[in-house]
This record gives structure tokens, C-alpha cells and sequence, in this order.
């Protein structure tokens, strides 16, 4: 069984950071659906901040992850964000 993983990118005052839920979706409409809490979230505590989400299968989400733990620069998933 597929699992989908929520990646959101922060950029605030022109530094970005890559994070990510714990939490994973059985499919990528769940993860699409709980996508805008997160987005207005982000907006009303970071204001002045601009970001990205993005779901992404196991295997993307993994390796994004990787890279970016490995201190690599951050790179966006090859796909439209939410």
C-alpha cells in the first residue's frame, strides 16, 4: 500500500527551509484535502512568508528527504505544488 507525504517549503525573508508531517495519507486526495489547513496555518503565523506544498509519494518523499538531510541545497519536487 502507497503511502502519500506532505512536504511543505518556508521561505522567510528569502531563506528557505524544507519540513515535513509526520502523518501520512492513504491516498493522495487525502493529502491534497488536508492541504489547506496547513497553507492557512502558515499564513496567518508567518505573514510575511512565502512557501510551497507539495504530496509526495514514499519513494519522492524519501528521496527529497534524504537530500535534504545530507545538507544539500533545497530543491523542489518535479511537480506542481498545492
Amino acid at each position: 500500500m502507497e503511502k502519500f507525504f506532505m512536504i511543505i517549503i518556508l521561505c522567510v525573508y528569502g531563506e528557505c527551509n524544507g519540513m515535513w508531517q509526520n502523518t501520512t495519507y492513504a491516498t493522495m486526495n487525502e493529502c491534497l484535502a488536508a492541504a489547506p489547513p496547513v497553507k492557512e496555518y502558515f499564513m496567518s503565523t508567518y505573514p510575511e512568508s512565502t512557501g510551497q506544498i507539495y504530496c509526495l509519494i514514499e519513494e519522492e518523499f524519501n528521496k527529497w528527504k534524504k537530500k535534504l538531510e545530507s545538507g544539500n541545497t533545497l530543491d523542489l519536487p518535479n511537480k506542481s505544488p498545492i
